[in-house]
């Protein structure tokens, strides 16, 4: 009788011990991400090659899982039960079920999977090899029971192969977000910056029409030699006559002095032969689209035109990447002619021209309005009309005070941001 109970307790540790090997591996594999698997497979990581062949057909893993680990908790009842009998009767049944079930909740169920939630990689490698033979064993079976599951699917009209659904671009931020202190915070900006690139135009970064910098090739070579001389860009716009009737191309400046001092002639002959073919952007264009079109014509420079054929700026590969990764050229006109001047904490004067989207950026500020890029743009939208110097206008927590105008516009705007300038001593 001794021999016979020991031999039903140690079955009974068996079942139990492989009660918690599936509850353990299921909640492992199913809790696994599937990048940082992907990413052990490439190394060669010993059981990732075994969970990733599992995880692709995940229907017959749980199907595998939930028939052997209902099969050991059965069998564990049941010879609990026998074994409860032998040595008690009736009162000794009722004890080993209650002894039994805490057991199988405590060392089978929330150890088990608590661990696996916790450990995920670690278990899963380390029990999928294992799984993967008793996933080949029982195969027949579930095969059976699929069979079953499929009518059942069939009868009830359920769909058996949802499509999977794409991660969104918001989705993907978190996720960019969640491992920023694993990458750092200036690689998870760049990240983000990427995502961002799909809803931000090529007028939001264009250097407006006004500003840019174009040579007419009727001019003299004197006169052309000295513009160049005084031209803070690599590439000039060349037009005929007007800039709107007739835009020749895009002088590669470098390029022309080289050709030039080959022939020893300083001419236009030499000059035009440094000049590439505009293409031109429709407006409306994303920074992601422009930046393939860029890479599949193999340039860096385009002309923005509107719906009718007007030229309303211009845009460079780099203005793309600053979007990315930040300001990272210099400028001296631009140093000179800072957008923004710090007057006291929360309060500042900055220029009209200053682009809306990068105050924004700059100082998470909501300053909007439709088909307006710049400030002064904004102001007169909100005005309809060129306010007198000392006009205020008021959004959210921003005040804004009119300090400069001329005939054309708005030169010089006051901001006080009142989340900020509040807290400044002097204000106390």
């Amino acid at each position: 009788m001794e021999s016979s109970v020991s031999f039903l307790i140690i079955i009974i540790l068996t079942c139990i011990f492989l009660s918690a090997f599936f509850s353990a591996s299921e909640t492992a594999l199913l809790t696994l991400n599937k990048y940082k698997l992907q990413t052990a497979v490439l190394q060669n990581r010993y059981g990732a090659k075994s969970a990733d062949k599992l995880l692709k057909n995940s229907d017959k893993l749980i199907s595998t899982i939930l028939i052997c680990n209902n099969s050991v908790n059965i069998a564990a009842s049941s010879l609990a039960t026998i074994l409860g009998g032998i040595v008690g009767g009736d009162i000794g049944i009722a004890i080993a079920t209650g002894i039994l079930t805490f057991v199988l909740l405590m060392f089978s169920e929330i150890i088990p999977k608590t661990l696996a939630v916790k450990f995920p990689e670690a278990i899963s490698f380390t029990l999928a090899p294992l799984l993967f033979i008793v996933y080949k064993i029982v195969t027949p079976i579930v095969f059976v029971f699929n069979i079953f599951t499929i009518l059942f699917f069939k009868v009830f009209r359920i769909e058996q192969n949802p499509k999977k659904s794409q991660l969104s671009n918001e989705e993907l931020r978190v996720i960019v977000k969640e491992s920023q202190t694993l990458v750092g915070k200036d690689h998870s900006d760049m990240m983000n910056s990427v995502l961002d690139l799909e809803k931000v135009n090529v007028e939001d970064v264009m250097i407006p029409r006004h500003e840019i910098v174009a040579i007419d090739i009727e001019d003299d070579i004197k006169s052309i030699i000295r513009q160049l001389n005084q031209s803070p860009h690599s590439q000039v716009v060349i037009y005929r006559e007007s800039f709107e009737k007739q835009i020749i191309g895009m002088l590669r400046i470098r390029e022309a002095y080289r050709l030039m001092m080959e022939a020893n002639e300083y001419n236009k002959e030499n000059l035009a032969r440094a000049i590439d073919e505009p293409i031109y952007i429709q407006e409306g264009t994303t920074l992601t689209r422009q930046l393939f079109n860029f890479k599949k014509a193999k340039r860096k420079i385009g002309i923005i035109v509107d719906e009718y054929g007007f030229v309303i700026g211009l845009i460079s590969i780099e203005d793309i990447l600053e979007e990315i990764v930040g300001n990272y050229t210099t400028n001296s006109i631009t140093d000179e002619q800072e957008d923004i001047n710090y007057i006291a904490q929360g309060k500042y004067l900055i220029d009209g021209q200053a682009k809306l989207r990068d105050l924004n950026r700059k100082f998470s500020w909501d300053l909007k309005a439709e088909d307006v890029r710049t400030l002064n743009g904004f102001l007169l939208d909100k005005f309809q009309d060129i306010p007198a110097v000392g006009s205020q206008y008021t959004h959210n927590n921003l005040v804004l005070t009119v300090k400069e105008v001329s005939r054309k516009g708005i030169l010089q705007i006051e901001i006080i941001d009142l989340k900020r300038y509040k807290t400044t001593p002097e204000k106390k």
